[in-house]
C-alpha cells in the first residue's frame, strides 16, 4: 500500500515472492510498474479495484500521512489470508517530541508516531502478535501483526499524553529561546530571514 515507484516490490519478487502488487495513487507508481513488471492499481486504499487476500501486506511511510490510520490498517486486515502479515514502517518521533523539535511539525504529516502508538494501532484494528522495532540505522519504526482467527476484542485506544505534554512543554520554550533570539537581533536593527 503506497507502493510508489514499486521498487521495494521488485526487491520482493526478485527474492522469490510468487505474486506481487502495488497500490498507489499517484504517476510514479505507473512508471516503476512499466519498469519492474508488476502490477498496479493506481488508486487511493481501500480500493474494490484491488481484488484478491494476500499473505503479507507491506506499507512504508504511509500511515503518517493517514488521518485514521487505524481504519485503514483494519481494511488491510480484510484484505489477508489467515495468519497473514501486516508490515509497515513509519518515521520514529518519540525523541523529536520529548526535545519539543519545532521541525518535526511537518505540513504533510497528520501523525507522529512512537513504538507504543504504532503498536497500539496495530492491535486496535485486531492484529496480534504485534512487534515493533525501531531502526538502528535511521529514525524509523517497524511494526509488525499477524491476522489471528481469534476475534478478541480489539483493544482500547492508545494515547502517548504524557508524551505530548512534554512535547507542548519544550516546544514553547524552544519557541520563546527562538524568539528571544529573533528579538536580540531586530533590537541592533538587523534583519532577520
Amino acid at each position: 500500500i503506497g507502493s510508489s515507484y514499486s521498487f521495494m516490490l521488485h526487491l520482493l519478487k526478485v527474492r522469490g515472492a510468487k505474486t506481487v502488487i502495488g497500490v498507489d495513487p499517484g504517476d510514479e507508481g505507473n512508471i516503476g510498474s512499466k519498469k519492474y513488471g508488476i502490477p498496479l492499481v493506481q488508486d487511493f486504499f481501500p480500493t474494490d479495484k484491488l481484488v484478491g487476500t494476500f499473505d503479507v501486506i507491506f506499507s512504508h511511510a504511509v500511515m503518517e500521512h493517514i488521518e485514521n490510520p487505524t481504519w485503514i490498517v483494519s481494511e488491510m486486515a480484510k484484505r489477508l489470508n489467515p495468519g497473514g502479515v501486516i508490515f509497515l514502517a513509519v518515521p520514529e518521533c518519540e525523541k523529536k517530541l520529548r526535545v519539543g523539535d519545532v521541525s518535526i511539525l511537518s505540513h504533510q504529516h497528520v501523525n507522529y508516531f512512537t513504538g507504543k502508538t504504532l503498536g497500539g494501532v496495530l492491535e486496535q484494528a485486531g492484529l496480534r502478535n504485534v512487534v515493533v522495532r525501531s531502526s538502528s540505522r535511521r529514525s524509523i519504526l517497524y511494526a509488525w501483526g499477524t491476522l489471528s482467527s481469534d476475534v478478541a476484542q480489539a483493544s482500547a485506544v492508545v494515547s502517548d499524553a504524557p508524551l505530548l505534554q512534554a512535547f507542548a512543554q519544550a516546544y514553547e520554550k524552544n519557541l520563546a529561546g527562538m524568539q528571544a533570539i529573533v528579538d536580540e537581533a531586530e533590537s541592533r536593527g538587523q534583519t532577520v530571514g
